[in-house]
């Protein structure tokens, strides 16, 4: 059976992208000493957003990773797939950012040449706070979620098979190295703390996704309204209490709560419409198929006529959250040079609003740009190399 756009994930890596970016931009007004008020959300007596988005990138990785490969998963092939979705993006990202800052701003790179090699691997952003490297794009992230990558088959290997053991065995690391941390890098930062979310991520595509169909379990009422609740409920102390403990922890009971409460509120909004269409006789419509009668309908009543709004924002969000990589890689680097012309000055909440709607719209075209621009550098490299295979 082919496996269904999973509509739910899309929603949910969204909004961990607009939480980072928003929690980054009213990050450098601090920083740029910018007065003004906080834009949307930012901080909280618990954390603030950035803690629950990139835990939602955690555990959608996970997730995704245990969708595409539970049924069977070889080792180059899986590996090459991962290096194409990451690498010639960051990359590119990194020549967009390289080439305004150094040779059309005729900015200094400073460093050293050997902090490229760090770059080539990916690995910059990752050891910033280590080593010297010539970091530009990515930030932390994407070393961490390469190495993750790299150890993802031993992890699935552990959910397929040992899944008690895997998550016995994790918890003790987990516990030990919060005890006794050693590394100098920050252990929010440290790839073996992120793995209890990646492992979240798996075991829920397990659980609710088998054979990556959406289980019965989003359809009964018994499951889904405590599910909502309670991990709700979670979600909101976490935001609301400051706990006493380690942000790390806190940002993983956050991530994990509001992942499942969105999850479950997402999935049962459709599951609730389609209970309904069922009830009434009608075959359920999949948002796809609901997109699908938007252009009928538009085509019949012509451009004035009545759209299908669901249809048009899963359209949307599907769009974002395909750009979503691309734009976590360049929205750093665009809002401190977009912002910096009014660093010391007074920015008004009214005017921070307008200036984040631009920044939003130049950040997606940006993003869809080096995003077009990869995949031409990709299939040309390929082809390239198909000819001189046969040649």
């Amino acid at each position: 059976m082919k496996k269904k756009r999973i509509y739910a994930w899309d929603y949910i890596r969204v909004l961990a992208m607009l939480a980072i970016i928003v929690f980054h931009w009213n990050q450098f007004r601090y920083a740029q000493s910018i007065d003004g008020p906080n834009i949307f959300l930012m901080d909280f007596p618990g954390g603030n957003v950035a803690m629950f988005g990139v835990s939602f990138f955690f555990i959608l990785s996970g997730a995704s990773l245990m969708l595409t490969t539970e049924k069977g998963l070889t080792l180059w092939p899986f590996y090459k797939k991962r290096w194409l979705s990451i690498y010639p993006l960051f990359y590119t990202a990194y020549a967009f950012i390289f080439i305004y800052y150094y040779v059309i701003r005729h900015g200094d790179p400073g460093g050293t040449a050997s902090g490229y090699i760090w770059t080539l691997l990916g690995m910059d952003g990752y050891l910033n706070e280590v080593v010297s490297t010539q970091y530009l794009v990515g930030e932390w992230f994407v070393g961490c979620i390469v190495l993750i990558y790299l150890v993802y088959p031993l992890l699935r290997l552990g959910v397929l098979k040992k899944p008690v053991v895997t998550v016995a065995v994790t918890t003790i690391i987990f516990v030990l190295l919060n005890l006794y941390y050693p590394f100098e890098m920050s252990r929010t930062h440290f790839f073996v703390m992120r793995i209890p979310e990646v492992l979240l991520g798996m075991f829920l595509c397990r659980g609710l996704y088998p054979g990556g169909q959406r289980s019965e379990a989003f359809y009964k009422p018994k499951v889904v309204v405590p599910a909502i609740v309670l991990s709700g409920a979670v979600f909101l102390v976490t935001i609301l209490v400051p706990l006493p403990m380690h942000e790390l922890i806190v940002s993983i009971f956050m991530g994990v709560s509001g992942f499942i409460f969105l999850l479950f509120l997402f999935e049962s909004v459709t599951s609730l419409g389609q209970r309904f269409h069922g009830a009434r006789g009608a075959e359920c419509e999949s948002p796809d198929a609901l997109a699908e009668k938007e252009v009928v309908a538009s085509n019949k009543f012509g451009k004035s006529g009545r759209k299908c709004v669901i249809g048009f924002v899963n359209r949307l969000i599907v769009r974002l959250s395909e750009l979503s990589f691309a734009m976590f890689l360049l929205h750093h680097a665009l809002i401190g040079d977009y912002m910096v012309k009014y660093a010391g000055g007074i920015l008004s909440a009214r005017h921070q609003y307008v200036l984040f709607a631009i920044y939003f719209v130049v950040l997606v075209v940006v993003a869809f740009v080096a995003t077009k621009v990869s995949r031409f550098v990709v299939k040309s490299i390929g082809r390239a190399m198909t000819h001189f295979s046969f040649s």
